[in-house]
């Protein structure tokens, strides 16, 4: 399953494929930093699934983030004792396609590997993901340029806009789905 969704027109698509990859025991690992616009979309559904009480690392008081992203992860799989079969993660992601931009995607085929699209490299993390492509590849020298020299880049809100409302969607829906998963367990 590898399938791309639109976050504020497929609700009923996404529920499905959610139920194909939560259990009781998942943990949803948010990746990403909200310092930084197209990188902000796992710290915002941590953020919503705190409010939701869903398990969870990584939001935008505790970012799961590059900078912190080796001892996050060993708090998560030593000290928390979390098997990387039960983390789903969530990241913001690059695309060369304009089709996916804005688009969910939602695999129970891999996890996510954080850093990647911009030449770091970090353990994969959980073996089920879903990434919202934020950000086309060929803008990516752009994005880190403006960050560095903190300047940060022109962009219309309503970027901001559709990443904000597809964290809350999205996060919407995992509540609903973890919720009946788990009482069906029950």
């Amino acid at each position: 399953m590898n399938k791309m969704f639109d976050a504020m027109e497929q609700y009923e698509e996404i529920k499905e494929e959610l139920r194909k990859i939560i259990t009781p025991q998942s943990k949803f690992v948010c990746i990403g930093t909200n310092s930084v616009m197209f990188d902000m979309f796992g710290p915002l559904c941590g953020d919503h699934l705190k409010n939701k009480q869903v398990p969870y690392y990584g939001d935008s008081i505790s970012n799961v983030n590059g900078v912190n992203m080796l001892e996050r992860l060993n708090q998560i799989y030593n000290v928390d004792k979390i098997d990387n079969e039960d983390i789903i993660a969530i990241d913001a992601a690059l695309t060369k396609y304009e089709y996916k931009l804005n688009k969910l995607q939602i695999t129970d085929e891999v996890g996510i590997q954080p850093g990647a699209g911009v030449g770091r490299r970090f353990p994969m993390v959980g073996n089920k993901s879903i990434k919202m492509f934020t950000l086309m590849e060929k803008d990516v020298n752009k994005v880190i340029r403006g960050y560095k020299s903190c300047k940060g880049i022109t962009t219309d809100t309503s970027d901001i806009r559709k990443i904000s409302i597809s964290a809350r969607i999205l996060c919407d829906l995992i509540k609903e789905v973890y919720n009946e998963v788990c009482l069906i367990e029950a």
